[in-house]
This record gives C-alpha cells, sequence and structure tokens, in this order.
C-alpha cells in the first residue's frame, strides 16, 4: 500500500540511505554520513576515524584588522586569517578558511605550511584545546 512504501522510504531518508530535493526523484546514496556538519570540528581527527589519508597545506595567510563581529565574538583587534586547501587520499576536497584570535596567531605562525592537522600540532605545541558551543 502507499502508506507503507511511504513508511518505508521516510525510514531509509531518516537512516541517510535515500535522499531527495525538491523537483527530482529519490535517490539512493553511496555511503552514510558518519558525522553531521554539527559535530565536525577537526577534519584530520574525522578523517582518521574513518581510516582516510589526509593532508593539508596552507595557501595563503595573512594578519588583518578584526570585523566587527569578529573582534565580538574573539575580543581582539588583529586576527590571523588562513586559508587551507585540505586532501583526502592526495586528492583536494575542501578549502577550509580559518579566522585565529591575535592571542594564537603566533603559535599557528610557527606551524608548517603542510601541517595535517592544525588542531593537533597547537595540543601538542601550546596544549591549547579547541572547543565548540
Amino acid at each position: 500500500a502507499r502508506g507503507t512504501v511511504r513508511q518505508a522510504v521516510a525510514v531509509l531518508a531518516a537512516e541517510g540511505l535515500v535522499g531527495s530535493r525538491q523537483g527530482a526523484r529519490r535517490i539512493v546514496l553511496g555511503r552514510v554520513r558518519s558525522q553531521s556538519f554539527a559535530e565536525l570540528h577537526s577534519f584530520a581527527q574525522w578523517a582518521r576515524a574513518n581510516g582516510y589519508r589526509f593532508g593539508g597545506q596552507v595557501i595563503e595567510q595573512r594578519r588583518r584588522p578584526a570585523s566587527g563581529a569578529e573582534a565580538a565574538r574573539l575580543g581582539c583587534e588583529e586576527v590571523l586569517e588562513v586559508l587551507r586547501l585540505r586532501s583526502l587520499e592526495g586528492e583536494p576536497v575542501l578549502l577550509e578558511r580559518t579566522v585565529y584570535a591575535e592571542w594564537v596567531a603566533g603559535a599557528v605562525e610557527k606551524l608548517p605550511a603542510d601541517c595535517e592537522s592544525v588542531t593537533e600540532a597547537l595540543y601538542a605545541s601550546a596544549g591549547l584545546v579547541f572547543a565548540y558551543g
């Protein structure tokens, strides 16, 4: 019956096994997303947990005046803006844009441009632990 099919499709969608968008048919997804964007704190930690070889390469970094929102959130007048290319299995997968508060900028600038995990390197070198929320 239609109700049974709709219910089954709703269960599959809730489990991340099928997806759709308005005006298109439902499609079977290749893989269940293991982590939501809200849960994703460290690209390197996620990649390692899923068995991927990962990397990072700084494309650009510069100190600049903080925007009004950045100054309010970070409590500083100057920030370090970093643009990194992230890779999985040697293939580029995303551009990562990060703005660091002035007090941590020096530690970030000391890291090598090909640092695989800024989060892990800052913990190892300066004892910094990032928290979200």
